[in-house]
């Protein structure tokens, strides 16, 4: 799950804690706050938390998102081409229909079956965007430029990956 923190209507104090928690969050657009992938061989779940996001950096972001969609055996570039196609169906919608709010805290989570398929074409994937309690009115003709950011680089990390 990848999370992406905006200032709203936080306090400089907040606004500073938060920031000193992932301080490379506007480079990103996101930081990584959790996840859990199965792994195969010993049919178990290897869990990323909070703390593991808040230790990635420029060196080290790719490698989290190798390990995020390894099952143990090899890289699942299906579930990886999977996910990709949806998230950029879901910048497509962020740079041309939405444009009314500006997502506060908001979540991208992404879901996938740790089983393999026999057929690529059958892997289970979703993206959803989640967690977005807290949000902003954009001003006419306005997009919400930080949700596409951080959903961009998002997907330049997975492109990297699926070739």
């Amino acid at each position: 799950r990848y999370q992406r923190r905006v200032r709203g209507t936080a306090s400089e104090e907040k606004i500073k804690s938060e920031i000193s928690k992932f301080p490379l969050q506007k480079e990103f657009g996101f930081r990584f706050t959790g996840g859990r992938v199965w792994k195969l061989e010993s049919q178990s779940f290897e869990f990323y938390d909070r703390h593991y996001g808040r230790k990635l950096d420029q060196s080290t972001m790719q490698s989290a998102f190798e390990s995020f969609f390894h099952n143990g055996k090899r890289l699942r570039t299906d579930v990886i081409k999977a996910v990709n196609q949806k998230l950029t169906s879901l910048l497509n919608f962020l740079e041309e229909r939405q444009t009314k709010y500006k997502l506060i805290c908001s979540s991208v989570l992404v879901i996938y079956d740790g089983e393999e398929v026999a057929d690529p074409s059958h892997v289970n994937v979703d993206v959803k965007l989640i967690d977005f309690a807290h949000f902003g009115i954009l001003k006419e003709n306005e997009r919400d430029a930080g949700l596409i950011h951080g959903v961009k680089v998002a997907i330049s990390y997975l492109s990297k990956l699926s070739h």
